[in-house]
């Protein structure tokens, strides 16, 4: 026995030892359905199995038996649900496109070719799904055939018996007859459009898929200017997948020890004033101060008696594949270049300057500038950085000497004297002159072209400042890229009209003042809220790029990103000191990080309240968040099941169970505690 026989009959006892896998049966149903009309269109829902929606055909009868074969996609639509194993669906819906009158009958019928279209090669492969597929079209057919003869399809009326006639012989049996031809390719399914979350006042059309409190809903019947939410409306929606079932709960666990807070204080300074818990970025990373330190000046990742690293810097990613040319944005608006900056000088919002290499913009007017642009983050910013110094250019090598220049003519040979006395030899003549210098020889070749200078510095990029007042900002396809807001009051702004822009046309929207900052698009939806800062330590800014110009007015045709952080004051109710407390947030897109420092609240007391929290931040929230409650001298007391509930801009804490409620057991006085809630906004 050869090792190729020996590994297919191992193969085959492995197969045979395998537990079996039912992918698909076929009910026991009739391989049609009837409707009476009463004036709808759907849907009307049938349970038997299919497998593509050719095979489903549509018929209507009249009150006076005509039947008409309906065209599907043009007098109905089919909706089926997800394939099984086998690649069959379980039923499905129909919808008409004109309602059916009452007095009519719809029948939906299941009709299948009478072939078999499984080929089996010898030695093939041998999968379950395709032999279960066989059995579920071969039990189909036969649905179909039981039904025709209960309808008379093919046997007639019952005739008379007649006389019995003799037993004729056993005929052979006859040869297997060929392969039936391949059946029509079956029409398309139906698509469908994910839309994302529900939003009151778009338009739906039929196939549209969104969102709603968890669950997913299919738009059966286009709708306009949609304002009743998925749950209630439907006469043009119903569940597509509905929300999962609540787990079970998790056994309490132990109460922990008392978690200390980290306070964000951006990135590192030189000369600041350090506590422990000090959360500062350096570099790329973020570091947390163990000891407390005045007037730092040794960088974190330098200083490891007062800093740890908190969280490194993430390793670079590789180099993602060079994006195709994007279309040519429109003309911005320039900027006021001021030159280099001169001390003494005014300078207002948008001036650019150079100053030490680099490139900087005035986001506030300030007179008598005496502090240079770096230092001076009050009124100035980094646009563009000083550049390395590229390498020096290779030096083209030296041209070719040129030839030499022809000899001068030799002077003509004076006539002979005649022969003088012998004389005394006189002192050597002088030197002759030097003849004439032969001509120029030709120019040598050029040498070749140095390197490529260093890439100058970048430009400045585009940018305004407006002192909020109440009122409204519009931009248009001319705005500043940069809008930055100052001043202690609210302000609108509104977006330009997607239409009007090209596919890629971005801002950046920084609320640096204390009131919030409400950014719409041209048709009035809100986009985002951005909250006030208390100080230059905190930002709010919110970057917004335009992906659809013919995605109308709405938010369909932005995409963006918010993330904010700050502070603010709680003034609490029911507390035996501390009236009130700094809490600290962070806030990116919805999703909210809210830390409340330790509190100590009234002795005996079942619940109170704080209020105080920014309107950018206020939600309905009934689920209860952890509370953490500690004695003074730091032993952990039992856990009484206490509850955190946000409503508008308060916080109410309440407890249940246990004597003494918030107090330290056996004595008067409060419990201190602190929270840290996380939550998304409604």
């Amino acid at each position: 026995m050869n090792m190729k026989k020996l590994f297919r009959i191992v193969l085959l006892i492995l197969m045979l030892s395998m537990p079996v896998t039912t992918f698909a049966t076929v009910a026991n149903v009739p391989n049609y359905a009837t409707f009476a009309g009463s004036g709808n269109t759907g849907p009307f829902s049938f349970n038997m199995t299919f497998f593509t929606n050719s095979q489903i055909v549509v018929t209507t009868t009249s009150p006076t038996g005509t039947v008409t074969t309906l065209t599907q996609n043009i007098a109905y639509t089919i909706y089926a649900p997800t394939k099984n194993a086998v690649g069959a669906y379980a039923g499905g819906r129909v919808y008409l496109t004109t309602a059916l009158a009452s007095g009519y009958i719809l029948t939906i019928t299941r009709t299948l070719p009478l072939s078999q279209n499984i080929q089996l090669p010898n030695q093939g492969p041998f999968f379950a799904p395709t032999i279960e597929a066989g059995f579920d079209y071969l039990t189909m057919i036969t649905q179909q055939l039981q039904r025709n003869i209960d309808e008379g399809s093919i046997q007639g009326p019952q005739g008379p018996t007649g006389p019995q006639g003799e037993p004729g012989i056993q005929g052979n049996v006859g040869v297997q007859g060929p392969t039936g031809a391949q059946g029509p390719q079956g029409t398309a399914g139906q698509g469908f459009n994910l839309r994302g979350p529900w939003a009151s006042g778009q338009n739906y059309a039929a196939y549209d898929v969104v969102s709603y409190s968890g669950s997913a809903y299919i738009c059966y019947l286009g709708i306009t200017n949609s304002t009743t939410n998925p749950v209630t409306d439907t006469t043009h929606f119903e569940i597509f997948i509905a929300q999962g079932v609540q787990g079970v709960q998790g056994v309490q666990g132990v109460q922990g020890a008392q978690g200390a807070s980290f306070n964000l204080r951006g990135a590192w300074v030189s000369g600041h004033n350090y506590a422990v818990l000090d959360i500062t970025t350096y570099s790329g990373s973020s570091y947390s101060c163990i000891s407390a330190i005045t007037n730092s000046t040794t960088s974190p990742d330098s200083d490891a008696t007062h800093f740890a690293l908190f969280v490194a810097k993430g390793d670079q990613g590789i180099q993602g594949a060079t994006g195709s040319q994007g279309v040519q944005g429109p003309q911005g608006p320039g900027l006021n270049v001021r030159g280099a900056w001169v001390s003494g000088d005014n300078y207002a919002a948008a001036d650019a300057v150079s100053n030490g290499g680099s490139s900087y913009i005035c986001m506030v007017a300030i007179t008598n500038s005496t502090t240079v642009p770096g230092s001076d983050t009050t009124h100035f910013s980094l646009l563009g950085a000083t550049g390395t110094q590229g390498p020096q250019g290779a030096t083209g090598p030296t041209g070719a000497t040129g030839s030499q220049g022809p000899q001068g003519a030799t002077g003509a040979t004076g006539a002979t004297g005649a022969q003088g006395a012998q004389g005394v030899t006189g002192n050597q003549g002088p030197q002759g002159a030097t003849g004439p210098t032969g001509n120029q020889g030709p120019q040598g070749s050029t040498g070749p072209t140095g390197a490529q200078g260093p890439q100058g510095t970048a430009g400045v990029v585009g940018g305004t400042s407006t002192v909020t007042a109440a009122g409204t900002t519009t931009l248009n396809v001319n705005s500043y890229y940069i809008q930055l807001f100052t001043g202690t009051t609210t302000q609108t702004v509104v977006l330009p009209d997607a239409s009007t822009l090209q596919a890629g046309a971005s801002w950046v929207i920084n609320n640096q003042s204390t009131g919030v900052v409400t950014v719409q698009t041209s048709g009035g939806n809100t986009i985002q809220a951005m909250v006030g800062v208390p100080s230059s330590v905190y930002n709010s800014v919110l970057t917004l790029t335009c992906i659809n110009p013919s995605g109308g007015t709405g938010t369909a045709s932005w995409i963006w990103e918010y993330r904010a952080t700050g502070s603010f004051t709680l003034t609490g109710v029911g507390f035996t000191t501390s009236p009130t407390v700094t809490a600290t947030y962070l806030l990116h897109d919805n999703q909210v990080i809210l830390t409340i420092p330790s509190m100590l609240a009234t002795s005996n007391s079942s619940s109170f309240s704080m209020t105080g929290l920014p309107t950018a931040l206020a939600t309905a929230r009934n689920t209860a968040f952890s509370v953490y409650a500690v004695e003074h001298n730091g032993v952990l007391v039992t856990n009484y099941g206490q509850g955190v509930n946000i409503n508008g801009t308060s916080i109410y804490f309440s407890i249940s169970g246990g004597a003494n409620n918030f107090s330290d057991p056996g004595t008067t006085k409060g419990l201190p505690f602190a929270i840290t809630l996380i939550y998304s906004l409604l």
